[in-house]
């Protein structure tokens, strides 16, 4: 906890040479040194940033452990991806590669019958 000092005498003292009657500066004086430890009590101390550095510390080492791992499951990810459409580019290439040869040969056998038909005219 961290430790204001607030002078209560020289603030009734202050108050009673302003014209405030003594019964009223030190009601006054007190209020404001409540007013203080409670505002001192949330004050953090260096243990307190000591504590709280720590805490980021481990929490910053964590993290860059977990955004490795996350790094090293991506590039899998992405390596079995590009894998996968590599293999089915390749699959679609060999399927184009046959549909070409059957129209090919469709359309060679069709050229044989419409040659066949205008020799039998």
């Amino acid at each position: 906890m961290a430790v204001l000092s607030f002078d209560t005498l020289a603030a009734t003292h202050s108050l009673e040479r302003s014209g405030v009657p003594r019964a009223q500066a030190e009601g006054i004086a007190d209020t404001v040194r409540q007013a203080a430890d409670a505002w001192a009590a949330n004050l953090a101390t260096k243990d307190d940033l000591a504590v709280l550095r720590a805490d980021m510390n481990t929490l910053r080492t964590e993290m860059k452990g977990d955004m490795n791992t996350l790094r090293t499951e991506m590039k899998g990810d992405m390596n079995t991806l590009r894998g996968e459409t590599k293999s089915n580019l390749d699959a679609l290439k060999a399927e184009l590669f046959r549909a070409l040869w059957v129209l090919g040969i469709s359309m060679l056998t069709g050229v044989g019958v419409l040659l066949t038909m205008f020799r039998m005219v």
